[in-house]
């Protein structure tokens, strides 16, 4: 019965001194729950494009039939007046040989100011490459509240590497 009443009263104990740490007299410990995080997409920034690449380069990837690496210098936009959690997308297309990469990037939590987006890990699965140099179109697209605003539309010269 000892080994009841120290639990108990260990636990009452507990109880007491959270509520006083965590009370309008004290306020030591915050145990409110923090402000949701917006949803991907959700909130507003203003965002200008700094610098685009203009060409990139279609690499083997050294592996037998496994395709070519694509090597693309980061782009960089500049965002401020960030609330919620938009989100950028840097996207490529080389409609020749039907190839789409693109990755977003999510400014919820990101300090303003100049930001870097990246296509990394790209490879387009293809066995061989007939040509020497492919056209591509370079996107960069804000994306709020479900609505998609291009930012830059151009285009992007990719040399094949042998």
């Amino acid at each position: 019965m000892p080994i009841q009443r120290s639990l108990s009263a260990l636990t009452v104990g507990a109880i007491l001194v959270s509520s006083l740490l965590s009370g309008p007299l004290v306020d030591v410990i915050d145990l409110s729950p923090s402000e949701p995080r917006a949803a991907p997409g959700e909130g507003s920034a203003d965002i200008g494009v700094v610098s685009v690449p203009d060409g990139g380069v279609l690499a083997p990837t050294g592996y037998t039939d496994t395709g070519y690496a694509l090597s693309l210098p980061p782009a960089t936009v500049r965002a401020s007046n960030l609330s919620g959690n938009p989100m950028v997308i840097y996207k490529l297309r080389v409609r020749e040989v039907g190839y789409v990469a693109s990755t977003t990037h999510f400014f919820g939590g990101e300090p303003e100011g100049h930001q870097t987006l990246t296509l990394e890990g790209a490879v387009l699965n293809r066995t061989s490459l007939p040509r020497e140099t492919y056209r591509g179109e370079l996107l960069v697209i804000k994306r709020v509240h479900e609505r998609d605003t291009v930012l830059y539309r151009g285009n992007v010269t990719l040399r094949v590497g042998r």
